[in-house]
């Protein structure tokens, strides 16, 4: 967790996100997504929506 938050990306990438008022779409935060920092939704649609 400390490596994770240690990042320099992780906390910017965090206050954007808290600091947003809809959902944001990403594909490069699988490490935050993993140590349980974000949500990702998958929605079935076509094509695929994930957010």
């Amino acid at each position: 967790m400390l490596e994770t938050l240690g990042n320099k990306w992780t906390l910017l990438v965090l206050s954007s996100l808290r600091g947003a008022g809809e959902p944001m779409r990403f594909n490069q935060l699988r490490l935050l997504e993993r140590d349980g920092l974000v949500r990702r939704d998958v929605y079935p649609t076509v094509p695929p929506r994930v957010e």
